[in-house]
C-alpha cells in the first residue's frame, strides 16, 4: 500500500477495445499485479468520453481529446475496407474512398466514432453509397461480407476472421482515414499512482503489439496527436 501500487481501476472502453487490446494485456498484467483489481466500463466509442467525464472510469481508451483530458498515445486506427477473399477488391493494398461510390457498404451505426470518419470523407469526396446494413456488430458486417452481400467498413481495432474474408485499409486522396487510440483520464482529477503504472505498461506493451498492426503499416503513418500527459 506504501507504494500506491495497490487499488481498483475503472478503465473503459468500447466493446472492440476490450476485446483487443484490454482482454490480452490485462490478463497478463494481473498475473504482474494481483494487487491492482481493474474492472471494465463499457460504451461506444462516441461516447466512451462522457463516462470518464462523469465519474463511471478513471481511465478510457478514446480516439478523442479534449483540453480536459490528460493522455498517452497508444496505436493507430484506421478505416478498413473487409471483402470476401475472392473479391476483386481484395487484390488492392488499400483502396481509395471514391472507389466506395457504387459498391454496397455495410456499416457501423452513427454511434461508432469510426462512422463519422468515413462518412466526413464520404461528404469530402462527395459521395453517397448505397447502404445494405447499419450494424452494432462488427462482426455481422463482415460476415456478411465473407458471404459477398457488400463490404464491411470496419475501424483497425476489430478482431479480423482469419479466414474468408480479406482487410484493406481506406484511404482518402492517399491518406488513410483514422485516428490514434489514446489512454486518457481526467487531468483535473488525482490519478492514483496504481492507474498511471497501468497506463504505462499498457503504452509498452502497444508499442509491440497491437489490432490491425499488420494491416495499416501498408498506408503512410497517421500523424501523432500532440498530447498532455
Amino acid at each position: 500500500m506504501k507504494s500506491g501500487l495497490t487499488g481498483t481501476l475503472r478503465v473503459g472502453g468500447s466493446p472492440q477495445s476490450i476485446e483487443t487490446v484490454l482482454a490480452p494485456f490485462v490478463r497478463h498484467f494481473r498475473r504482474r499485479h494481483p494487487s491492482i483489481e481493474v474492472h471494465f466500463v463499457e460504451d461506444g466509442g462516441a461516447r466512451i468520453n462522457a463516462r470518464l467525464e462523469d465519474g463511471d472510469a478513471q481511465l478510457v481508451l478514446t480516439t478523442v481529446s479534449n483540453e480536459m483530458l490528460a493522455a498517452r498515445s497508444l496505436f493507430p486506427v484506421c478505416i478498413l475496407a473487409v471483402v470476401a477473399s475472392s473479391h476483386p477488391l481484395g487484390q488492392r493494398s488499400s483502396v481509395e474512398v471514391a472507389d466506395l461510390a457504387d459498391v454496397p457498404l455495410l456499416l457501423l451505426q452513427r454511434s461508432f466514432g469510426s462512422r463519422g470518419w468515413f462518412d466526413a470523407e464520404c461528404h469530402n469526396a462527395n459521395l453517397n453509397p448505397p447502404i445494405v446494413l447499419e450494424s452494432g456488430a462488427p462482426a455481422t458486417l463482415m460476415a456478411l461480407a465473407a458471404s459477398g452481400d457488400g463490404v464491411a467498413i470496419v475501424p483497425s481495432n476489430v478482431s479480423i476472421p482469419r479466414n474468408g474474408v480479406k482487410a484493406i485499409p481506406v484511404t482518402y486522396r492517399g491518406m488513410p482515414i483514422g485516428r490514434w487510440m489514446l489512454a486518457a483520464w481526467h487531468g483535473r482529477r488525482f490519478f492514483p499512482p496504481f492507474a498511471q503504472h497501468f497506463v504505462d505498461e499498457l503504452v509498452t506493451h502497444t508499442r509491440r503489439n497491437y489490432p490491425g498492426r499488420d494491416v495499416t503499416k501498408r498506408v503512410p503513418p497517421l500523424r501523432r496527436p500532440k498530447l498532455a500527459e
